[in-house]
């Protein structure tokens, strides 16, 4: 296969949050960069209208838990520098989360885990970083929501970003420091010459010296060589937006599987549902809207009145080992993997554009990332 176009120097698959922010390490660093997306940015997981944000458990050490604690604590400032880079103003708040405690097994566990962040935590604010409250505490804080004896968790280190105006500025950015975004441009195959990858074909070769796959739940299935050495499968989720009167609450709620976040002008987020068996089926559903619905209503019930704005659903990208790849792929030089990270693929976008750098110019790394190789042995995880 011959191509008279310039090779560029990464070629990156996917323009949702992870591959727009490996996009944009690369531009900023002056290396020809060349994003392609089957559809668009936000088509997949990453079109969520705003993501949440808030850090797994200080008692949690796995190297997965760690690295997403990391990107959360540069959020922030990945968010700055974009705004700075592209021009544009980006959606940021931290307005903090209360955690809605049902039991007393739960309550001890939030008290461990708040011990922990305060000692190995950034803080905030003027108050400890997470600290379990009681439920008069609690209800002094968000009169509006039903809490249970049990009391519930504050975090001050939980934010929520605007997902739209995030993957403009990343677009922009790209653009602005030279980088190309073909959008409808979907990858048919890889172009490999021996044990080496030199460009991808779309309805034309496209060479490059580097390929970096981040195609979200389509990853696995975009060339043999993927199959081969990842598992990464869709997981349909859903979410709502309600719309309320008044505002009702200030801070990210969670009980359960269920949270919201609260946007401006009266509305709410709620999510999320999960169907691992639904592949890529695109379908809202009445059970999941139902289900989201009266999950609102159950944490603040004047949401009762609320009325159903829309609902989003979007396909989350999840290795058969829970855990998410990020590497070269063995037996083909130059190819690399970074994908499968569920629900948390927005909070990882600032550390993974940062070690995907570093792989591709041969940095050394602090950490093994051995657990996210690709192709490595079924069933390995980090989040342990």
């Amino acid at each position: 296969m011959t191509s008279t176009a310039r090779a560029q120097d990464v070629i990156v698959v996917g323009a949702g949050v992870i591959g727009l922010s490996i996009a944009w390490q690369q531009a900023r660093l002056g290396n020809p960069v060349h994003v392609v997306d089957r559809a668009t940015s936000g088509a997949g997981a990453s079109g969520v209208p705003w993501g949440a944000l808030w850090p797994t458990a200080a008692t949690k050490n796995g190297l997965g838990h760690r690295l997403h604690r990391e990107s959360l604590w540069q959020f922030e400032t990945f968010v700055r520098e974009l705004e700075e880079a592209s021009g544009l103003s980006i959606g940021f708040n931290r307005p903090g989360r209360l955690e809605l405690l049902s039991n007393d097994s739960r309550r001890q566990a939030a008290i461990r885990e708040s011990q922990a962040a305060q000692q190995y935590w950034p803080t905030f604010s003027n108050e400890p970083v997470q600290r379990v409250l009681t439920r008069k505490e609690a209800l002094e804080l968000e009169p509006a929501v039903t809490v249970e004896d049990w009391g519930a968790l504050a975090c001050d280190a939980s934010a929520c970003v605007d997902t739209g105006t995030l993957l403009a500025a990343l677009r922009s950015s790209i653009i602005r420091q030279g980088g190309v975004i073909d959008d409808d441009s979907e990858v048919r195959d890889l172009w490999i010459d021996g044990n080496r990858v030199c460009g991808v074909v779309t309805d034309r070769p496209i060479p490059a010296r580097s390929v970096v796959v981040a195609g979200g739940a389509w990853t696995s299935s975009i060339a043999p060589e993927l199959a081969a050495s990842t598992d990464i499968v869709p997981v349909k989720g859903e979410v709502i937006i309600l719309q309320s009167k008044e505002k009702l609450f200030s801070r990210i709620l969670k009980r359960s599987r269920t949270y919201m976040i609260p946007l401006p002008a009266g509305r709410v987020l709620v999510g999320s549902t999960s169907y691992p068996d639904a592949g890529f089926d695109s379908v809202p559903t009445e059970e999941g809207r139902d289900a989201l619905f009266a999950s609102a209503v159950s944490m603040v019930p004047a949401l009762s009145s609320a009325k159903i704005e829309s609902q989003w659903v979007g396909h989350r990208p999840q290795s058969i080992s829970k855990s998410p790849y990020l590497g070269e792929v063995p037996g083909t030089a130059r190819l690399y993997v970074a994908s499968g990270h569920f629900k948390i693929g927005l909070a990882m976008a600032p550390v993974v554009g940062q070690l995907m750098g570093k792989i591709l110019d041969g940095e050394p790394i602090e950490h093994d990332l051995s657990v996210f190789q690709p192709g490595r042995p079924p069933r390995t995880s980090s989040l342990k």
